[in-house]
């Protein structure tokens, strides 16, 4: 199993089967292009580290990721998955906090132009843990995105946490969306909740930045930039960060959203 100590490393997978050590202040970028198919990858954070994984999608081919994520004790893992191509996705992530104190940030940044299917899972495991995830989508005419988010705490792992928020922005109603947040929750001493929203652009938004001498087109991807920007906010590292920004506003700048 390769490792990943106190440094940054990035791949570009061409095997169908991998499994990852990360340690220290580790960070592992997978980024997925037109060789990529099927990958099946698990992900260890080993106890008291502070880990990134980035997946970046850019791939114009039909690509599937199963990713399983297990988070030693007082562990932290910050996760954030960006798919702004033109192409059909299927995204199957869990994250297991194994370790006691282990916490996890999951973030997603999405526009969808095909058919994506997600589903996201956060399993506690073990006491004291904390769940965070957030997925932000801004969904094309004709794209199907169907969201499963599911926050799951099980029985003895009390003084745990779990929250989700989606939001999804549309801009034509010839689309479907499907966004289901889940919580299973099998203990009394924890904390858990989730929200959704979900609709168009707001129109005096949009009036007031037409007002300041924006076009229509250039206001709404200025909206959609504003969604897809939090999920760089997951990530410590100021050049990981940086990077997820400018891919965000380089990927929306060339979609024409009206």
């Amino acid at each position: 199993m390769p490792s990943v100590v106190n440094e940054t490393v990035t791949i570009h997978p061409k095997e169908e089967n991998s499994s990852w050590l990360l340690e220290g202040n580790a960070n592992l970028i997978v980024e997925t292009d037109d060789n990529t198919g099927m990958q099946n990858m698990e992900i260890h954070v080993k106890d008291n580290s502070n880990a990134t994984v980035l997946w970046i999608d850019h791939s114009r081919n039909a690509c599937k990721l199963t990713q399983t994520i297990h988070v030693g004790k007082d562990a932290s893992v910050a996760v954030a998955y960006s798919e702004l191509m033109q192409n059909d996705v299927k995204l199957d992530v869990t994250v297991l906090l194994e370790g006691e104190g282990a916490n996890a940030n999951i973030r997603t940044a999405t526009v969808a132009r095909g058919k994506l299917n997600y589903e996201i899972r956060c399993v506690h495991q073990a006491m004291h843990t904390t769940g965070i995830m957030n997925n932000y989508g801004i969904v094309l005419k004709d794209a199907n995105w169907k969201l499963v988010a599911t926050g799951k705490i099980e029985k003895g792992h009390r003084q745990s946490e779990s929250h989700q928020t989606s939001r999804v922005l549309t801009f034509d109603k010839k689309q479907t969306v499907q966004v289901l947040p889940i919580l299973l929750i099998d203990e009394n001493d924890v904390k858990a909740s989730h929200a959704t929203s979900l609709g168009q652009p707001d129109e005096n938004q949009l009036y007031y930045m037409q007002s300041r001498g924006l076009t229509k087109n250039e206001a709404i991807q200025l909206l959609a930039i504003g969604y897809l920007l939090p999920i760089a906010d997951v990530v410590d590292d100021e050049t990981l960060r940086t990077r997820l920004r400018e891919e965000v506003e380089e990927k929306v700048q060339s979609v024409c959203l009206v």
